[in-house]
């Protein structure tokens, strides 16, 4: 995650940008790893400018790639391998017709939740990250704090595995559609495995260049990226609400 917003950085800065809150947010990431290793993170602790964070940073973010490299490799290999693959045999799924929910947003989520009840079926949910949020909650759990939030924040995320309990529950960005089966892997656009179907459902849903949409997979990571916004909220001399709907109130 932090060597992927170092790199949004460095694009942002070359395109003549000041880094804004990008640079904000990769400083605290930066000092989340840091602490998280017990090691003391100078570039976000000293303030510095966009410029000299990334400067700070490569070196991290150069490591991070080359430790991926071997993996990268054996992904390419996946890939080529799977997508040669002309047909899918039928799987464990025995006689059940296979139904796979492309999406785990609020659509996506009462589908799975529907289908996963017909014992005719056997269906599998795939969505980039491991919960079901609801999204209109989410600035809101970004101004809160303390129970308040713990309060609200349980009921904002729920698990797919919690209503999913008789298919199966798969993290990871739709790649690619074929007649039988779709290609999908950790990151969109990256295809490293299969999933056969019968039927298929498409919610993918939308995204947004802000965290109101997360690139995180975990309920923990989202958990830390609110409180993260919370302290930005807070630090802030001012703050505007546009609308007052029913995400404005």
């Amino acid at each position: 995650m932090l060597a992927s917003k170092v790199a949004e950085l460095r694009e942002l800065l070359t395109g003549g940008g000041d880094g804004g809150t990008l640079a904000a947010d990769v400083r605290a990431l930066s000092a989340a790893a840091a602490a998280q290793a017990g090691t003391v993170d100078s570039a976000a602790a000293g303030g510095c400018d966009a410029a000299a964070l990334l400067a700070a940073l490569e070196p991290l973010a150069a490591a991070a790639r080359e430790g991926l490299a071997p993996s990268l490799e054996r992904l390419r290999a996946e890939i080529a391998r799977d997508g040669a693959t002309p047909s899918i045999p039928k799987s464990l799924a025995g006689s059940r017709k296979r139904v796979v929910v492309a999406g785990g947003g609020w659509c996506g989520a009462m589908v799975a939740y529907r289908l996963d009840k017909n014992p005719e079926l056997h269906v599998t949910l795939l969505d980039t990250k491991e919960y079901f949020e609801n999204t209109p909650m989410v600035l809101r759990l970004m101004c809160l704090a303390g129970n308040e939030f713990e309060d609200m924040f349980n009921k904002a995320l729920i698990e797919h595995t919690e209503y999913v309990k008789n298919g199966d529950v798969r993290i990871g960005s739709l790649a690619a559609v074929r007649t039988d089966h779709i290609l999908f892997g950790a990151k969109a656009g990256v295809a490293a495995h299969v999933l056969p179907y019968d039927y298929l459902v498409i919610t993918t849903g939308t995204s947004y260049q802000s965290d109101i949409k997360t690139d995180g997979t975990s309920i923990e990571h989202r958990k830390r990226s609110f409180e993260i916004e919370h302290q930005r909220i807070s630090d802030a001399p001012a703050t505007v609400v546009v609308g007052g709907g029913l995400v404005g109130t």
